[in-house]
């Protein structure tokens, strides 16, 4: 029996020009800052997202729209209105096989309900609640503000994906979550499986896991705890609970995916793909399984994986060479 590990599966993605029917669309709002300083970090974290999200992980530059509290170098203010005029904008342009993504990067505070702080009146879960409402497609919410987790509890749901970097109210302190959540989609830190797609869960996991080091590494207590809610059936998780992660809805929700040539038949990419999940949800079993049972199956998965790559790389090659 040949003992394959799951390195070996991850040599099986392909890295060709995208022709998916699903559409990413972004929306970064960065806040109000208070002080200069904070004025400045927010919108250089908004510009830094904003260019890897078209640099390194190919979203279509005009499916992003940067908002910041100056305006300048984005595409409009952050306050209030224009965010729920550009939510109803992309609530118009989107399909159901679409991904909307939300990134708040700011300051929030709890006032009866929870705020996201910008110019003006503040942006709270009760206006969200309405905007999102009738969003097609899916919708990844990550609020990367303090004083944040109640966010989950108003938006959580069927066909959302929605990432908070506090647990609770008293996390009002300001987060470290937005910078090393950008400093993984950079580095490509947050490719914790190395398969070249980047899901929310790792995205997000990575982001947790990092600030929760340097708050060890100083020997002070955290002040920021990352949840996450997949689906809103269950109550949401902390992203330091590595063991609760395991096929977690948000691993199944990608700011990176594998993309394809226009040639290959969908069929066969369905085929790849789901040969591959198949791989993915016995590796999560492994612990439920008997030793050899497991090395055996994996085996066979592999394979059938293997096969069905091989099948859309000669198509593409063939279809190149008559092209030539």
């Amino acid at each position: 029996m040949i003992h394959l590990t799951r390195h070996l599966a991850i040599t099986l993605f392909l890295a060709w020009p995208s022709t998916i029917d699903a559409m990413s669309y972004d929306l970064i709002v960065c806040g109000q800052g208070g002080d200069s300083d904070y004025v400045a970090r927010f919108q250089e974290w908004g510009l830094r997202l904003r260019s890897v999200l078209t640099d390194t992980l190919d979203h279509p530059a005009d499916h992003i729209v940067l908002l910041t509290e100056s305006g300048t170098h984005s595409d409009g203010t952050s306050d209030r209105a224009t965010v729920l005029r550009r939510l109803a904008e992309f609530r118009a342009r989107l399909t159901p096989e679409d991904h909307l993504f939300i990134y708040l990067i700011g300051h929030g505070t709890y006032r009866q309900m929870a705020r996201f702080n910008v110019r003006g009146p503040d942006l709270t879960t009760e206006d969200l609640v309405g905007a999102l409402s009738a969003v097609p497609g899916h919708t990844t919410l990550i609020n990367t503000a303090s004083t944040s987790a109640p966010f989950i509890k108003a938006l959580a749901g069927p066909n959302r994906t929605i990432c908070t970097s506090t647990k609770s109210v008293d996390e009002y302190n300001a987060t470290s979550f937005a910078e090393y959540f950008i400093q993984g989609l950079e580095d490509g830190s947050a490719d914790r499986d190395r398969d070249d797609r980047i899901s929310i869960l790792e995205a997000c996991h990575n982001a947790a896991t990092l600030p929760s080091a340097s708050y060890a590494a100083e020997g002070i207590l955290a002040t920021e705890h990352a949840l996450i809610d997949g689906d809103g059936k269950e109550r949401s998780i902390r992203l330091d609970a590595e063991n609760k992660l395991d096929n977690h809805e948000a691993d199944r929700v990608f700011l990176k995916d594998w993309s394809f040539p226009d040639a290959v038949p969908d069929a066969w990419i369905d085929a790849y793909r789901t040969a591959v999940d198949s791989v993915e949800v016995l590796i999560r079993r492994k612990n439920t399984l008997e030793e050899e049972t497991y090395w055996r199956e994996l085996e066979k998965r592999l394979l059938k994986a293997a096969r069905s790559h091989r099948r859309v790389r000669e198509h593409q090659i063939g279809a190149a060479d008559q092209k030539d």
